[in-house]
């Protein structure tokens, strides 16, 4: 799939839009190695056409899966079965959906 091919062979491996090139490269080297991240690698992403706010969205997204991925390891919490393992199905009804809907059918809130 899309994300299989990202992360074995990198984006322009899986046909992404070349725009998003620069954008997931900076989120790559700050996923990986932060405190290597360059000016000339934020000033890359500008001169593809993403503003300040969109990088820093970036960068904030990364950031919170990179944290809450630390706590559940750190916890030592497993995903359920489905998530680990999710069907076509499963992955069909998460990106038709929200995330409430998603948290009460995975029986996480009422």
């Amino acid at each position: 799939g899309l994300v299989e091919t990202l992360v074995q062979s990198g984006p322009e491996a899986a046909g992404v839009d070349a725009r998003l090139i620069p954008l997931l490269a900076y989120v790559r080297q700050i996923t990986l190695d932060p405190s290597k991240s360059t000016d000339a690698q934020a000033e890359a992403v500008y001169a593809a056409g993403w503003s300040e706010d969109a990088l820093y969205d970036a960068v904030a997204t990364a950031a919170l899966y990179a944290y809450m991925n630390r706590i559940l390891d750190g916890a030592g919490i497993a995903p359920k079965p489905v998530f680990a393992n999710p069907s076509e199905a499963d992955l069909s009804a998460r990106r038709d959906g929200d995330y409430a809907g998603w948290g009460r059918k995975a029986g996480l809130i009422d």
